[in-house]
């Protein structure tokens, strides 16, 4: 994940997180018209952790994996800034191929 050792700190400070930030804000009420009530979500490709934290605002126990240590750094302390429990680890999600 080479690109993002430059790019994760322009991903972060950029508008890039405003998609997640958009999804948090809407994932609660489609959940509720599926009737779905879940304790625990899994974010893959969490990037620097802006829709993993507002998922731990709401009371959900959190765990996102990204490839990048890089953005995993920013979504680690943006975790502790806002004082939540997200479990991060590194690892890419994609199957290994045969």
């Amino acid at each position: 994940m080479g690109i993002y050792r430059e790019f994760a700190r322009l991903y972060t400070c950029g508008a890039y997180p405003e998609y997640s930030r958009r999804m948090a804000e809407l994932l609660p009420a489609v959940l509720k018209r599926f009737g779905a009530n879940p304790e625990t979500l899994l974010d893959l490709a969490c990037g620097e952790g802006t829709f993993a934290v507002l998922m731990a605002q709401q009371g959900l126990r959190v765990t996102g994996v990204d490839a990048s240590p890089e953005m995993l750094r920013f979504a680690r302390k943006k975790a502790e800034e806002a004082g939540v429990e997200v479990h991060f680890i590194e690892q890419d999600m994609r199957l290994p191929c045969p």
